[in-house]
């Protein structure tokens, strides 16, 4: 199967939970991985009515957060040998298409360069290699107006998000439409004011409302007033200069009212502004017109109450008062849109729009650049046809922030000085270390099923406690069981007189009502107590009882008869001796059901012997991978080695044991370098039970050809000495 390279999070196996979730547990900007050749190309196949496309990604833009988003952590795109690709919007060249079986004609053909926004539930562009459907993808602008790959990467996401928040929801006539727009009822030119102007989806709300002909009024930081005046707003609120954003709005004269709010921030900012435009307080009225249309891509007003901003009842009210003065609020998630992107990218052509890069990464940097993204803001290209990073002319673009599974923006001060260059300050050299790989290994184990054999203290003991128990209670009232003169009467006096006038089958030749009902102890070398012994009475008794019936053979069952071949009683019941124990059979866990077994498995070449032969023995264990925990690596460990039909328990999370292995000799470090090479290895070990199933190594991923199911001194004979005193603590004697 053909790979590619690839930047993506930590895949898993089938069988297992992902590293990742939403909401409980997001990946950080670290868990990103770089693959030079393993990742398998995306297929061009399915049942879709669209064709879809198979592009070569040139540029791919990294959005902040995007690794924390609901359609990037579900399970599904959790595989084997790689997670979610991230990466969303994408500048590519088509190298093939799928086209189903649909009536028209795929709009793109092989070597079409293309511009696309890529579905959220589906796999990025942070590779060689992508797939696009037809109603994500959009011809870029003329090649004419000298626009780089970096710069139009950054324009899908953002740009879409403010275009649906003006157009679809604000119901805005788009700048190229005003007319027909008009007549289906979308507003011509109201008053806009736009939260974070100066953040990826701001810049692109102020441009479009500007080019459909409305009036604009932006909040930023003081250190991006000249900017977003730039960008071609009417009125700029700089909002550093007041206690609150809702407090530099009131300070500020419009000459107009707002009749659209374009929120990109949320929290604390949101909840204001919205307060203010629902409360019936003069300060509204002078800013606001009567019907207030807030679009949200920041976060949903329920969102509110978990960051803290407010209360559920304040909340409550607030949605009320809103009603009442007919204030209107919408949030939502951006979609993939072919056509509208294409008119944004007209407008590009017509020099109506701009976009703008922060900084530019090769693939293999793809941690770098997130990193970077989470935490200086920003978006961040990553380009594939360049050899290293490099800063671009204009690095003004804020970052573009998702919380709640929302595009949204967040705002910072832009970089002024793009032609500074920033050096690390010098460091010293850190002391040579002593570096051990980690690994994660399971001590699985199946419980006794039986009790102990019964040492002779106990058996005599617990044989005393029976006689003793005959003496005190009431004598047997055989009369209230058995009728006088009926076969059953007949049946117990009979049995009674070979027992020697005893009731009870198992307490020996003792009557506990005549003269000598002292002598309940049982003498030294009297065997009577030994199990054998019992069992041999009990079946006595019940031979009796058999040949009282019948003939003995004809109470023979079919398996009886094969037991009895055996040279066995069939009526002697289960025995602790099993087949698995006198074949010997050490792979089967029906053997020795009176001890804790624990599974070991061998790893290396056949045929070896002696401490060799032994050093392949032991626990399954793999080397824990980045940001996995000693239980999910252990877990891990048990399925890649001995397969997924067993139904394990993992005991805890904590290790109950550590085993340092040093290679012999040690490696030597190289000169000049801080870091010496890997002197050996480090296993910590966790518990664990099997439930049910077997191990299966017939298609193992860790090398294991063989298995065992050991009691502890068994496991001594196989494994070396070193290896032997590290474990066993960790076992059980029974």
């Amino acid at each position: 199967m053909p790979t590619m390279r690839a930047l993506h999070l930590p895949g898993c196996l089938e069988n297992q939970y992902p590293p990742f979730s939403f909401p409980a547990s997001p990946p950080p900007a670290t868990a990103l991985q770089y693959t030079p050749a393993q990742v398998p190309l995306p297929e061009l196949s399915g049942s879709s009515t669209q064709p879809f496309y198979l592009l070569r990604v040139h540029t791919t833009a990294l959005t902040r957060q995007e690794l924390t988003w609901e359609e990037t952590l579900l399970p599904h795109r959790f595989r084997e040998k790689y997670g979610p690709i991230p990466g969303h919007d994408v500048v590519a060249t088509v190298v093939g298409v799928f086209r189903p079986e649909t009536t028209s004609s795929p709009a793109f053909s092989v070597g079409d360069k293309v511009l696309a926004l890529l579905a959220f539930d589906r796999d990025g562009a942070a590779a060689e290699y992508t797939v696009a459907a037809e109603e994500e993808v959009a011809p870029p602008p003329p090649s004419s107006l000298d626009m780089s790959d970096e710069e139009l990467a950054t324009i899908p996401l953002s740009g879409l998000s403010a275009w649906q928040a003006l157009f679809e929801h604000a119901r805005i006539s788009p700048p190229s439409d005003s007319s027909s727009n008009q007549s289906l009822g979308g507003r011509h030119g109201p008053v806009v004011l736009v939260l974070g102007a100066s953040g990826t989806v701001g810049v692109f709300a102020v441009q479009l409302a500007k080019a459909a002909g409305c009036r604009v009024i932006a909040t930023s930081s003081a250190s991006n007033v000249e900017f977003v005046k730039g960008l071609g707003a009417d009125v700029v609120v700089n909002y550093t200069e007041h206690a609150s954003v809702t407090a530099a709005i009131l300070q500020t004269d419009f000459m107009a009212d707002i009749e659209v709010v374009i929120d990109t921030v949320g929290g604390q900012t949101l909840y204001s502004l919205y307060k203010l435009a629902s409360s019936k307080v003069d300060e509204a009225d002078k800013i606001f017109s009567k019907n207030v249309d807030f679009i949200s891509v920041g976060c949903p007003l329920t969102a509110l109450v978990p960051m803290g901003v407010c209360s559920k009842e304040e909340l409550q009210e607030l949605e009320s008062a809103a009603k009442e003065k007919t204030t209107h609020f919408t949030f939502f998630v951006v979609h993939p849109d072919g056509a509208q992107l294409s008119k944004i990218l007209d407008l590009i052509g017509k020099s109506k729009l701009r976009g703008f890069v922060r900084e530019s990464f090769d693939l293999q940097d793809g941690q770098k650049a997130m990193k970077m993204v989470e935490g200086k803001g920003g978006k961040v290209e990553e380009s594939y046809t360049k050899t290293r990073p490099f800063v671009c002319l204009s690095c003004r673009l804020s970052p573009l922030t998702r919380n709640y599974a929302s595009a949204a923006t967040a705002q910072v001060t832009p970089e002024h000085d793009p032609t500074t260059q920033f050096t690390s300050p010098p460091s010293a050299s850190p002391a040579p270390q002593r570096l051990y790989t980690v690994n994660a290994g399971i001590v699985l184990s199946r419980p006794p099923l039986l009790t102990p054999p019964l040492h002779p203290f106990e058996s005599s003991y617990f044989f005393y406690q029976r006689r003793l128990n005959e003496r005190l209670v009431l004598p047997f009232s055989q009369y209230f069981y058995y009728k006088r003169g009926t076969p059953a009467f007949e049946d117990w006096r009979a049995k009674r007189r070979a027992r020697g006038g005893v009731a009870t089958r198992d307490v020996g030749t003792y009557n506990a009502y005549t003269d000598t009902a002292w002598n309940d102890e049982i003498l030294v070398g009297d065997n009577v107590n030994e199990q054998g012994e019992v069992v041999k009475r009990l079946l006595a008794d019940e031979s009796r009882e058999a040949r009282s019936l019948g003939s003995r053979e004809e109470q023979l069952t079919e398996e009886g008869e094969e037991v009895k071949e055996k040279g066995e009683d069939p009526m002697a019941g289960l025995r602790r001796q099993t087949e698995a124990d006198r074949r010997g059979d050490a792979k089967s866990l029906e053997r020795k059901l009176d001890r804790t077994l624990y599974l070991l498995v061998r790893r290396g070449e056949k045929g070896s012997e002696g401490e060799r032969e032994r050093r392949c023995w032991g626990f399954p264990r793999s080397e824990v991978v980045e940001r996995e925990g000693i239980r999910e690596a252990a877990e891990r460990s048990l399925a890649q080695a001995c397969g997924v039909d067993m139904n394990t328990w993992i005991v805890a999370s904590h290790p109950v044991g550590h085993f340092v292995y040093n290679f012999t000799p040690p490696p030597q470090p190289q000169p000049d370098t801080p870091m010496q090479p890997l002197v050996g290895e480090k296993t910590f070990f966790v518990k664990a039970r099997i439930m049910a199933g077997q191990a299966n190594i017939s298609e193992n991923f860790l090398g294991v050809n063989d298995f065992k199911w050991l009691a502890k001194e068994e496991i001594k004979e196989h494994v070396g000495a070193q290896y032997w005193s590290a474990v066993k603590n960790m076992l059980v004697e029974q």
